[in-house]
């Protein structure tokens, strides 16, 4: 008994309907406006939205938002505190503000005021009207004025009905035939006007609760030739009869509530079809319904993703697209189209009676009889089409028999009208719809238990069985036995197969189709226990395939939601594939999908689309319908006994009619800035109205931003631009909205704009500017005349004065050659240390006093030839590679031989060098050579090596002299005033010849030394890197 009263108190029916709602777009700080008061809202001729509040004006294009703050100077707007908006029919808009009206100049972008002497430029505006002839009326708190468009003037109209103290603080005004304004105000009556004569008469509110003159009234809206209603402080709505002048009070919430204080309607709006919605203090929006003098305002339901969240909202406008636009007193701007009834929402909104339980709504199943399970983490509800209610079932988290679990993942009723439902590792869950009791079964049920109780999806087969996909895998379950069927019991291949996404029945229940996650797929025939592999299907279009679900459609044609899109498989035709074709918010994997005549709808858990399986079209269910930015549970999507599409969400779930129609083209694209070198360009109109532009030849960098100004289906729209005239193809740009061309000749264009909606329907009717970039003036003929004649002169000028150069250059080139050879002489003449001459005198002379000979002859032989090819050398500018190393080794034997061959040598040539044909500078390696015997290997007691190594580069030779002698640090110490880097004047001669004849070769590498080190740090000698142009005689 104790349980069954817990099963009692955890079930929540109520009669009350529990239906969906308009979806509410939110228009917050966030998206950049100004202040969340907002007093008034309109849209301009261009197709802006405007938004009045208590500390900003806000433009909006759909995308971002413009805010004015009051500035005189720059911008002419007089007052932080925008309260009326009115754009006439002229084209005009008009801004009320605390401190005066102002009207915005497109063209220059800012707000203009009047003559200083007017008395509007400091009223407190509250409301503006137009008459017939374009002349435009003013509700003030200092009264009524009228602005007569002819004479650009304005008037005190309190003062002409000679009412100046009592036609003041005026709150609304309405037009009702062509001479008739009617005016409400503060507590100081309700008013006839005529304007033809200037006259008026005040008109008395009588009811049952009170006869005044004084009654606080504000908005007002004509219904038809005889009627109006008329929005109230406290009193709320009340209907009135212009031609009796009798008021009737209006039924619903907005009935006069002595209970509440402030129950206001601040304004009424009528929209294209007829239909009324007021703006209410404590009703919210409320729609008023004629034929029962009703009105009935929308539920506040936070719940709702798209819900109306508060109680208040002060102003309502229509636009152009049948949206209508919310202000609020302090939650900002709403918008919502009552016409887009295609999506309704149940949410599980706790303030409202008979509401879904709060939970997310994991699975949903038929259940007939107009009524449908619903399964969320909570617990399941059962929804009752009939009464729009909602039984709620809390369930519980343990095992007890007999009462319902959470974390309901899917469901099925049976042909005996009992509902199964799987639980995600609770179990199964039996419910008697008669008797309205709950059995459960899970791995903790007493006796056969159900092991595999992780349940996504229950299949009813023939006979007493169901299949139920448990961790993956298949058990089959008796639903009179309560006894089942898997692998740990049943050796049959079918309880064998892993990873099972999906099963479904073909439309002649032969057979189950059962697709696996790793792109395995079998069919098995219950009545013979047959399974066949049918993978080779899958294979065939992509072997990584993954499938998440599967469906038959009416053609029996089996459909799959997988990783590469939606496949359609019909047996004996090739296997198709449809992908997504625009990007989304989402994984493009396809969650779940379900057939629906010839439509196949699907979801990847953001987005809901409908495939046409006849065109292959795709309908994007996006921003416009509500579904937009909402987490949505793929497993949940169905198609419901009443043909309407079904899928759960985080805070309810989701009923969409699958013939909902598509929007068609989107609105046309118009300009809404251009700039040129970042500087908006100014223009005599504004610039969505411009068909021509002319710019200078240095305007011709200049890009623009551009709107469809479509406010529902903004966040969808695509945009493509193209410069006819330099375009060869459009500009496709997906969401951007923005373009811009670089440095266009000169010639005449055309700017094309066009947008895309939800669909991928283009409307290419948008604007289009004719575009003329002048031509610079170095273009024109007369400048190329000019330039003809100039170039003329310039070059006999040029050539007078190139024939002086050369002359010059002549004689200067004269005097280098002499100043080189100079150089040149001067380097030989010090190529041969005078040290080394006497010093070979000596090594002779001594050969000669020790009576030896053989070795004198031979040291003057060796001697004499190298003087006489150092002498013949001088005489030369290029000697032989082989020439120059004959020098070198006569050198360093004469040096081996006076120092007793103390140092040995080894002269190294790349065979790729041909010596006799290659020519280099004469006496170049010489000079390097003698410092690295010198300074080097005479320090050292033995053992000393000299290397020339010559090797071949792709265009130069490399000649490298090392020794391993002490090193450059060590022969400074040894020889006071020597440095390590210090160069010799004859080093310094020899290094200049050789970048001179590289640079003649235009060859620019530089002679490298390197100071040679061993493993522990001590030197080992020096290196010199000679790189030489390569030049070859032949």
């Amino acid at each position: 008994m104790k349980w069954i009263l817990i099963c009692l108190m955890l079930m929540v029916s109520n009669k009350l309907a529990a239906q969906p709602s308009y979806q509410f777009f939110p228009l917050f700080l966030d998206k950049g406006l100004s202040d969340a008061r907002v007093n008034a809202i309109a849209q301009d001729q261009l197709g802006f939205m405007w938004f009045a509040s208590a500390n900003g004006l806000n433009r909006y294009d759909g995308y971002s938002i413009k805010t004015y703050f009051a500035d005189a100077e720059n911008n002419g707007l007089t007052s932080n505190n925008s309260t009326a908006l009115f754009s006439d029919s002229r084209g005009g808009f008009w801004v009320g503000t605390s401190r005066g009206l102002v009207r915005f100049n497109f063209a220059k972008e800012r707000f203009e005021r009047f003559a200083a002497k007017e008395p509007i430029n400091t009223a407190y505006v509250n409301c503006l009207a137009e008459d017939s002839a374009g002349n435009i009326y003013a509700g003030t708190n200092e009264g009524l004025f009228w602005w007569n468009r002819v004479k650009d003037e304005w008037k005190n109209m309190s003062a002409q009905l000679g009412q100046a103290q009592r036609f003041v603080t005026i709150r609304g005004l309405l037009f009702f035939d062509k001479n008739t304004l009617y005016a409400t105000t503060e507590n100081k009556g309700f008013y006839k006007i005529n304007i033809a004569n200037t006259s008026y008469s005040t008109i008395r509110y009588k009811t049952i609760y009170s006869d005044t003159c004084c009654l606080f009234t504000i908005g007002m809206q004509k219904m038809d030739d005889s009627t109006m209603l008329i929005g109230t402080l406290s009193v709320g709505l009340t209907k009135f009869n212009v031609r009796t002048n009798q008021f009737t009070l209006t039924e619903g919430p907005l009935k006069r509530n002595d209970s509440i204080l402030f129950n206001t309607t601040y304004q009424i709006l009528k929209t294209h079809s007829g239909r009324f919605f007021t703006a209410n203090y404590y009703f919210r929006v409320a729609e008023y319904f004629p034929r029962t003098n009703t009105a009935v305002p929308v539920p506040k339901d936070p719940f709702n993703p798209y819900g109306f969240p508060g109680n208040a909202a002060t102003s309502l406008f229509e636009d152009r697209q049948h949206t209508i636009w919310v202000g609020t007193p302090k939650q900002g701007v709403f918008r919502f189209n009552p016409q887009l009834s295609g999506v309704g929402f149940y949410s599980s909104n706790p303030l409202n009676a008979g509401a879904l339980q709060p939970g997310h709504v994991m699975s949903l199943a038929k259940m007939g009889d107009n009524q449908l399970m619903v399964g969320t983490d909570i617990g399941p509800s059962i929804y009752n089409r009939r009464t729009r209610s909602f039984t709620n079932y809390s369930g519980i988290a343990k095992e007890f028999g007999s009462f319902p679990l959470e974390q309901v993942q899917c469901g099925m009723m049976d042909r005996e009208g009992i509902l199964w439902m799987g639980t995600n590792r609770l179990g199964l869950m039996r419910y008697d719809t008669s008797l309205r009791q709950f059995k459960t079964f899970s791995r903790l049920t007493k006796g056969d238990s159900l092991k595999d109780d992780g349940i996504t999806q229950i299949l009813e087969m023939e006979g007493d069985s169901i299949m139920l996909i448990g961790w993956n895998r298949i058990n089959t379950f008796n639903k009179k036995t309560f006894k089942h069927h898997s692998y740990r019991k049943d050796s049959f291949a079918l309880y064998d197969i892993k990873n099972i996404a999906d099963v479904c029945y073909d439309k002649t229940r032969r057979f189950i189709w059962i697709a696996c996650s790793n792109g395995e797929l079998y069919k098995y025939f219950p009545a013979g226990r047959k399974l066949l592999n049918a993978s080779n299907v899958l294979t065939e279009i992509d072997s990584s395939i993954l499938v998440n679900n599967i469906d038959v459609d009416q053609k029996n044609r089996l459909w799959l939601g997988s990783s590469i899109g939606a496949v359609c498989i019909d047996e004996g035709s090739p296997a198709r594939v449809f992908n997504w074709t625009k990007p989304v918010n989402a994984s493009l994997e396809i969650k779940n999908l379900v057939a629906q005549g010839e439509n196949i709808w699907m979801t990847n858990s953001r987005v809901l689309v409908r495939l046409n399986t006849l065109t292959g079209k795709m309908f994007y269910l996006g921003e416009k319908l509500g579904l937009s930015n909402v987490q949505l549970f793929a497993n949940s999507l169905m198609l419901s006994d009443w043909n309407t599409i079904l899928i759960g969400g985080s805070r309810g779930f989701y009923e969409v009619d699958p013939n909902i129609g598509e929007s068609g083209n989107a609105a046309p694209a118009f300009l809404t800035k251009f700039t040129v070198h970042d500087k908006t360009l100014e223009t005599e109109d504004a610039i969505s109205r411009v068909s021509h532009l002319s710019l200078d030849y240095d305007q011709n960098f200049f890009s623009f931003d551009f709107s469809a100004f479509d406010y529902a289906e903004g966040g969808d729209i695509e945009y493509a631009y193209k410069l006819e005239g330099f375009d060869n193809d459009w500009q496709y740009i997906g969401k951007n909205r923005s373009g811009s061309y670089t440095n266009i000749p000169g010639g005449n264009y055309t700017l094309r704009l066009k947008a895309k909606n939800n669909n991928g329907e283009w409307n290419e009717n948008g604007q289009s500017v004719k575009l003329h970039v002048a031509k610079p003036f170095w273009l024109t003929n007369w400048f190329r005349l000019l330039s003809v004649l100039l170039l003329a002169a310039i070059i006999y000028l040029f050539y007078r004065t190139r024939v002086r150069h050369i002359r010059k250059e002549a004689k200067l080139h004269s005097d280098y050659a002499i100043r080189l050879n100079e150089l040149e002489n001067s380097a030989l003449r010090t190529q041969m240390s005078p040290h080394f001459i006497f010093n070979s005198l000596n090594t002779i002379n001594s050969f000669i006093n020790r009576n030896d000979a053989t070795k004198a002859n031979q040291y003057i032989s060796k001697f004499s030839r190298l003087i006489r090819l150092i002498l013949d050398h001088s005489r030369q500018k290029k000697i032989t590679l082989a020439e120059e190393l004959e020098v070198v080794e006569l050198y360093v034997q004469l040096e081996r031989i006076r120092f007793d061959n103390k140092f040995a040598y080894q002269i190294e040539i790349d065979e790729a060098i041909s010596t006799d044909t290659t020519e280099i500078p004469p006496l170049i390696i010489q000079p390097f050579v003698e410092n690295a015997i010198l300074h080097g290997l005479l320090p050292l007691q033995s053992g000393g090596l000299l290397r020339v190594i010559l090797s071949r580069k792709a265009n130069s030779i490399l000649c490298v002299i090392e020794d391993n002698g002490i090193g450059r640090k060590q022969a400074a110490l040894n020889k006071p005033g020597y440095t390590a880097h210090r160069k010799s004047h004859g080093i310094d001669i020899t290094l200049k010849r050789i970048a001179l004849f590289n640079k003649e070769h235009a060859f620019a590498e530089e002679v490298t030394i390197t100071d040679k080190v061993n493993v522990d740090g001590s030197p080992a000698g020096t290196s010199v890197a000679i790189p030489i142009a390569l030049e070859e005689s032949f």
